[in-house]
């Protein structure tokens, strides 16, 4: 009885210490999972969880599906961090999806979580906070290597494209939204974000790249 019990104590404590799974991956070349420190390199069909950190190298991509039934595409040279993914199946307001873009660029259509209660659904980056109103949106960090269709550089900061429904930027100057077919950008996390005419080449090739690929 005692070994019996020691046994399931033990399997209690397995169980609890496991993962969230947060989702699968579809596609993916040269692009590693930072889990635990060691970094695990990704193929399609294997398993993302909770706090892991994605990359992807100079030439890599990554597709991956989460479990609340939302997409994800990270472009080359980018770094994403999972911060808190909880998910139970359904949407009952005690579901969590916050990430983190350090580097690079994505774009994402998203899926049940944040549908019921939209603050459970958040990406920070340096420059600004990204809210959903239920939508499909890319995003391009850009430091340094973002160019724009005729060759000169583009400013460092965050850019934005809403392909459907309202993306919500926030910076401390406060909240800003935007809808279908607009872009944005953000310079600073102290300053207002920016509307702009158009987006820029390098988010309408994210666009077009995950439509293709959806």
């Amino acid at each position: 009885l005692t070994i019996a019990l020691i046994l399931s104590v033990l399997a209690f404590a397995c169980m609890s210490a496991r993962a969230e799974i947060a989702g699968q991956v579809l596609l993916a070349s040269d692009a590693v999972a930072v889990r635990a420190g060691k970094a695990l390199p990704l193929k399609p069909g294997m398993m993302i969880e909770d706090k892991d950190t994605l990359r992807t190298g100079k030439t890599g991509n990554l597709q991956l599906r989460f479990t609340d039934n939302s997409t994800l595409s990270l472009r080359e040279d980018s770094e994403f961090a999972i911060e808190e993914y909880r998910f139970s199946g359904r949407a009952d307001g005690q579901e969590r999806a916050f990430y983190r873009l350090l580097k690079g660029g994505l774009s994402t259509i998203t899926g049940l979580i944040g549908h019921i209660q939209r603050t459970n659904y958040r990406i920070d980056t340096a420059k600004a906070t990204i809210g959903i109103r239920g939508t499909e949106f890319t995003l391009m960090l850009c430091q340094g290597g973002c160019l724009n269709a005729d060759g000169s550089k583009a400013r460092d900061g965050l850019y934005g494209g809403v392909i459907g429904g309202i993306v919500a930027a926030t910076t401390k100057s406060g909240e800003f939204r935007f809808g279908m077919g607009e872009a944005f950008f953000a310079p600073s996390i102290d300053r207002s974000v920016e509307k702009l005419t158009a987006p820029p080449v390098f988010l309408q090739q994210a666009a077009k790249s995950s439509q293709s690929s959806g």
